[in-house]
C-alpha cells in the first residue's frame, strides 16, 4: 500500500471538500448545533409537572396540602379550577398535565380519622411523562401519610415519634441528578456517526452518478488506497468535532472528565474508523447518493440514537432488541463515553464493562413532470423497497425501543443485621414488581463495583443495630446508593424506594403501636385519561407517522431538484414550455402521494399491530397531514435553491430535521424546556403536527379543540412555501 497514493486521493477529497464549502462548514455546525441543543434546551429530567387543583372544601388543610405540592421541586401549581368540567378542559387543551380534586368534606374526614379519598386526573398521553408524575405523587402522597400517621400518635399521648426507617439515599456519578452529565457526553458518538457514516456513505456514491469512477479505477492505485484516501478527510472532520464536543461541554457546561482526556482519543479513534468503515460500505453497496442517504440514516443513525442505551436504557427493551444493541457501535462507545465522563474508569475497566394562477397551469404539463419524477424515482430498484421498509423499520424500532418506563429496578443488598425487620425491609422491595434483588453480598465494596460496572442500579446496606434501632422507637439508618449516571431514571428509582420505604414506615409504627390504627389518611384515587395502562407505544407510534412525513418530504423533495441540477437536465427543464410553478407541481407532488401513502400504511400498521387506538376523525387526520406537507414541502424547495451538490442538500436536511425532531415534544417534553426555546417551538410545524396527530388518535378532541394547531400549520405552511417557490422561480428564471 503506496503512502504516496493515499495522500494523492486524500488531497484529492480535500479539495472537493474546500470547494464544496457548504458541507464543510455544515459538518462543523450540525455537531455545534446538537451540543447547543442538548446542553441548554433538552433535559429528561421532570421538575415542572403543570398541575391544577379542583377545590371543593376550601379549608386550611386544603391550602396546607397545595402549599406543600407549590414547595415540591417537582410540581409546577398554575391554575385553580372551579369545577371538574374546567379539569376536563385543561387536560384536553393540554395545559396540565395533572389535576387534584379535593372532594366537599375532605378536611372533616381527615380530622374525624377516616381514610378520605383524594382524585388524581393524570394525562397518560405522554406515558413516560404520566409514569413519572405518578410516581412523584406517590411519593407525595405516601410522606404526607406518614405525618399524619406520626400526629395520630401524638395525639394518643406517646413520646416523640420518629419513621422507623430513615432512608439515607446517596446518588453516585452524578448527584446533581442533571440530565446533560449524561446526554452531553453522549451526544459525541451521535456526532461522529453523522460525521463518519453519513458523511462517508456518500464519497464513492458521487463517483458513480458523476461518472469518474471508471477514471479512478484506470489509475495505478489499489482498492485500500482508494479508500484510505477518502476516509482521511472525514477522519480529521470527525476528530476535531470530537475536540470541539469535548472543549464546549467542559466550558460552556462544566462537564468535565474524571478519566484521562487520551482515553477519549483513544475510544474516539477507533470508533470513528468503524463508523468511517460502515459509511463507505453503504456507498459502494448502493452507488447511489439518494439511496445512501437513506441506508446510512437507517443502519447508523437511528440505531445510535435509539439503540445505544443515549437516551433510552436497554434493560427496557424487548428481549431480542437487546440481543441487537449487542452489533450496535454506539452502545459501546457510550459505554466508554460514561465511563471517562462519570465513573472515572481506566483502560482495564472499560475493557471490562463496554389559487388563481394554478387554475392557469397546464394540467397536462403537471402531469408529465409528475410521470418523469415517478419513473426516475422507481426506475432505481433499490428506492423502490426503501420506501415502504425504510418506514416501516423505523415504526418498528420506535414502537419497541422508545420508552423510559421503569419496569426493572435491578437491587445489590448488604445485609448486616439478617433479623426479621431486614427481611421485612427485602420482602416489601421484593413485593413491589419493579425491584428485583439480584445479589447479596458479604463486604460493602462489592456493592460500589457492581454499581461501578453497572451490574445493579440500586445498593441498599443495612446497618448491624438495624432492627434493634427499630425496636427501640427509633430511626435506624439504611443507605441506599442510585446510580445517578441517567438523572431521569434514577429520580424515578428514587421516587420507587422512597415510596416503598414510606410504607413500610406505617407498617413497623403499627407493629410497634398495636392499637387501633384509624386515622386521618389520604386515598389517592389516581385515574389516567387518554392511555390508562401507560404504553409507550400508544404515545411514540402515532408520533413516528409525524417523523415519517417530514423525513419523506423534506429529503426526496430537496434531493429530486438536486439530482436534475447534477446530471446537468435542469437546464433541458428550464427550456421546455414548463412554467416554473407547474415544474415546482410535478416535482413535489410525487412525494406528497408517497408521504399520504406512508401515513395509511404506518397508521394501518399502529392500529392492527400496535394496537394503538385511532379515537378521533381519519379525515381530520388527513387534513393535519395536508396542512404539515405544506411546511416540509416547502423547506424541501427552499434547500434545493440552496445546495448544488447531493452531499451538501443532505447536510442541510439535517440542519433543519435535528431541530425539528429535538424541539417538538416527541422525545423531550417542551415544558421543560427554557422559556425562550418553549417559544421558539411555536415555529417548528411538527410540534404542531404532533398535538393534532396525538389528539386525534388517543384523545379523540376535533377542531374544537385542535383548531389553534390546524391555524398555525396553515399560516407557517403558506408562509414557507410561498417563500420557497418564489425564490425558486428566481433561481429558475
Amino acid at each position: 500500500m503506496s503512502i504516496v497514493n493515499i495522500i494523492a486521493i486524500a488531497r484529492k477529497e480535500f479539495y472537493h471538500l474546500i470547494r464544496d464549502f457548504r458541507s464543510l462548514y455544515l459538518a462543523f455546525i450540525i455537531p455545534l448545533l446538537l451540543i447547543l441543543l442538548f446542553g441548554y434546551a433538552l433535559t429528561l429530567d421532570v421538575d415542572n409537572i403543570r398541575t391544577a387543583v379542583v377545590d371543593y372544601d376550601k379549608t386550611d388543610l386544603t391550602r396546607d396540602f397545595i402549599r406543600r405540592l407549590k414547595a415540591s421541586t417537582y410540581f409546577d401549581v398554575r391554575d385553580s379550577l372551579p369545577n371538574t368540567m374546567a379539569a376536563t378542559k385543561a387536560l384536553d387543551h393540554g395545559r396540565a398535565s395533572l389535576v387534584l380534586v379535593f372532594p366537599p368534606g375532605w378536611t372533616a374526614g381527615l380530622r374525624a380519622d377516616r381514610r378520605t379519598p383524594l382524585q388524581v386526573l393524570l394525562d397518560g398521553s405522554d406515558p413516560n411523562f404520566a409514569g413519572l408524575s405518578r410516581g412523584f405523587i406517590n411519593a407525595f402522597v405516601e410522606r404526607y401519610n406518614r405525618d399524619q400517621l406520626i400526629k395520630f400518635l401524638d395525639r394518643q399521648g406517646m413520646d416523640k415519634i420518629e419513621p422507623p426507617v430513615d432512608a439515607r439515599i446517596r446518588i453516585w456519578f452524578n448527584e446533581d441528578l442533571e440530565s446533560r452529565n449524561f446526554i452531553i457526553p453522549g451526544i459525541i458518538a451521535i456526532i461522529i456517526m453523522i460525521v463518519g457514516a453519513m458523511l462517508t456513505s456518500l464519497v464513492i456514491a458521487r463517483e458513480y452518478e458523476n461518472g469518474t469512477m471508471e477514471t479512478i479505477r484506470a489509475l495505478p492505485i489499489s482498492g485500500g488506497e482508494f479508500l484510505f484516501g477518502k476516509a482521511i478527510p472525514y477522519f480529521f472532520i470527525g476528530l476535531t468535532d470530537v475536540l470541539i464536543a469535548v472543549l464546549m461541554g467542559q466550558v460552556l457546561f462544566g462537564i468535565v472528565m474524571k478519566s484521562s482526556f487520551w482515553l477519549i482519543i483513544l475510544g474516539s479513534t477507533i470508533y470513528l474508523w468503524v463508523a468511517m468503515s460502515l459509511g463507505l460500505f453503504i456507498s459502494i453497496a448502493t452507488k447511489s447518493q439518494l439511496v445512501a442517504n437513506q441506508l446510512a440514516i437507517l443502519i447508523t443513525y437511528m440505531p445510535s440514537f435509539l439503540l445505544s442505551d443515549f437516551v433510552f436504557p436497554i434493560e427496557n427493551m424487548p428481549k431480542f432488541l437487546q440481543v441487537v444493541t449487542r452489533i450496535i457501535p454506539a452502545t459501546y462507545f457510550i459505554d466508554i463515553l460514561n465511563g471517562l465522563y462519570l465513573r472515572n474508569l481506566g483502560l482495564f475497566s472499560i475493557f471490562g464493562s463496554s389559487g388563481r394562477r394554478a387554475c392557469d397551469m397546464n394540467r397536462l404539463r403537471i402531469r408529465e413532470v409528475v410521470r418523469k419524477e415517478f419513473i426516475q424515482l422507481f426506475r432505481d430498484k433499490k428506492n423502490r423497497p426503501m420506501l415502504i421498509i425504510a418506514p416501516l423499520i423505523q415504526l418498528l424500532l420506535f414502537g419497541y425501543v422508545v420508552t423510559t418506563d421503569v419496569r426493572d429496578i435491578r437491587v445489590g443488598v448488604f445485609d448486616q443485621s439478617r433479623t426479621r425487620e431486614s427481611r421485612m425491609l427485602m420482602d416489601a422491595l421484593n413485593a413491589n414488581k419493579i425491584f428485583r434483588i439480584t445479589h447479596y453480598v458479604e463486604h460493602p465494596g462489592e456493592l460500589e463495583e457492581m454499581l461501578l460496572r453497572r451490574k445493579i442500579d440500586l445498593a441498599v446496606k443495612v446497618g448491624p443495630k438495624f432492627s434493634e434501632e427499630i425496636r427501640k422507637g427509633r430511626s435506624a439508618p439504611v443507605q441506599v446508593l442510585v446510580d445517578g449516571s441517567m438523572s431521569n431514571m434514577a429520580a424515578v428509582r428514587i421516587s420507587y424506594t422512597t415510596m416503598t420505604l414510606e410504607q413500610l414506615n406505617q407498617k413497623f409504627l403499627k407493629e410497634l403501636y398495636p392499637m387501633d390504627m384509624e386515622y386521618g389518611e389520604i386515598d389517592a384515587r389516581i385515574r389516567t385519561w387518554y392511555n390508562p395502562n401507560l404504553d409507550s407505544s400508544n404515545f411514540y407510534v402515532p408520533g413516528i407517522v409525524a417523523v415519517l412525513i417530514m423525513i419523506t418530504s423534506l429529503l426526496f423533495t430537496s434531493m429530486a431538484i438536486i439530482r436534475e441540477k447534477e446530471a446537468g437536465t435542469i437546464e433541458q427543464l428550464i427550456v421546455t414550455p414548463l412554467r416554473p410553478i407547474e415544474l415546482i407541481m410535478g416535482k413535489t407532488v410525487p412525494y406528497i402521494i408517497i408521504s399520504l401513502g406512508q401515513l395509511i400504511i404506518v397508521t394501518i400498521f399502529a392500529i392492527f399491530w400496535f394496537s394503538v387506538p385511532l379515537v378521533g376523525s381519519i379525515p381530520l387526520l388527513f387534513l393535519g397531514a395536508c396542512l404539515f406537507l405544506l411546511s416540509t414541502l416547502g423547506i424541501g424547495l427552499f434547500i434545493s435553491t440552496i445546495s448544488t451538490t447531493q452531499q451538501q442538500a443532505m447536510m442541510t436536511n439535517f440542519f433543519f430535521i435535528l431541530p425539528f425532531f429535538m424541539l417538538s415534544g416527541f422525545v423531550f417534553p417542551i415544558a421543560n424546556m427554557p422559556e425562550l426555546v418553549q417559544w421558539l417551538t411555536y415555529l417548528n410545524p411538527l410540534r404542531h403536527f404532533l398535538v393534532v396527530i396525538r389528539g386525534i388518535f388517543l384523545k379523540g378532541v376535533g377542531l374544537e379543540v385542535l383548531w389553534p394547531q390546524y391555524l398555525e400549520l396553515l399560516i407557517l405552511g403558506l408562509l414557507v412555501f410561498i417563500g420557497a417557490v418564489n425564490r425558486f422561480k428566481k433561481r429558475l428564471d
